[in-house]
């Protein structure tokens, strides 16, 4: 382990510049020194490692996004379903019969604009 690292490993245990500085006999302000240069790199690497993750976290919710549609598409049993979308920012007309995976359900309509639940079906 060379001083830089001895240095930065002890900084985060608690120990102060100058009691590093002593044991390495050397200047505080050159163990300062020292301890800026690694704790940027350190920091650095967070958050390229954080930046990375939220890159995973969004790949997983989009390949989620994708097997929705998928399973959505492959259920649908009627594309053209006259229906007023129930909420306010969408002024969709059309809806589309979903045939739903739960038991006690038989099916929702889903908004073909906007994409969201607006009311489930009684089995014909």
């Amino acid at each position: 382990m060379n001083q830089r690292e001895y240095t930065f490993i002890k900084r985060e245990e608690g120990q102060s510049f100058d009691q590093i500085a002593k044991f390495l006999k050397v200047d505080p302000w050159i163990v300062e020194g020292w301890y800026i240069q690694d704790y940027k790199k350190y920091r650095q690497k967070q958050w390229e490692d954080n930046l990375i993750n939220i890159e995973i976290k969004e790949e997983e919710k989009e390949t989620q996004r994708y097997h929705k549609l998928i399973w959505d598409t492959d259920h649908t049993e009627d594309w053209g379903v006259e229906h007023d979308c129930r909420y306010d920012n969408c002024d969709c007309k059309i809806s589309r019969k979903v045939i739903s995976q739960l038991e006690n359900q038989y099916a929702f309509l889903e908004c073909s604009l906007c994409g969201r639940w607006q009311k489930w079906l009684k089995k014909p």
